[in-house]
C-alpha cells in the first residue's frame, strides 16, 4: 500500500503517487462519484475515473471537506464542459 496525494487548482489537478506526478484536466475526468455510506460520520469516498485511470480518494471522519471538494469537483467539470460546448459552437 503506498500514499496518493491530490492537489486541486483552478484548471488542472495533480495526482502524485511513488511512481510520479500526473497533471489532468478536470474535462478528462469521464467519471465521478460521491459514495457516503449509511452510517456518514465514520467516511465517505470520491471516485474518479479519468481515460483508463481510476482514484479513489477516502475521507476517514472528514463528510464536510468531502463534500466541499466533490462540489468544487463538480463545478470545475461543469465549466470545464461549458466552455468545450462554446468553442464548438463557433
Amino acid at each position: 500500500m503506498y500514499d496518493i496525494d491530490y492537489s486541486f487548482g483552478m484548471d488542472d489537478f495533480k495526482v502524485k503517487t511513488h511512481y510520479g506526478e500526473k497533471t489532468y484536466k478536470y474535462s478528462e475526468i469521464t467519471n465521478i462519484n460521491h459514495v457516503v455510506p449509511e452510517n456518514e460520520m465514520v467516511y465517505s469516498l470520491i471516485h474518479l475515473n479519468v481515460g483508463k485511470d481510476d482514484y479513489l480518494i477516502p475521507f476517514s471522519y472528514k463528510k464536510e471537506l468531502a463534500d466541499k471538494i466533490y462540489t468544487f469537483l463538480n463545478e470545475r467539470i461543469t465549466c470545464d464542459m461549458l466552455v468545450e460546448e462554446s468553442k464548438t459552437e463557433e
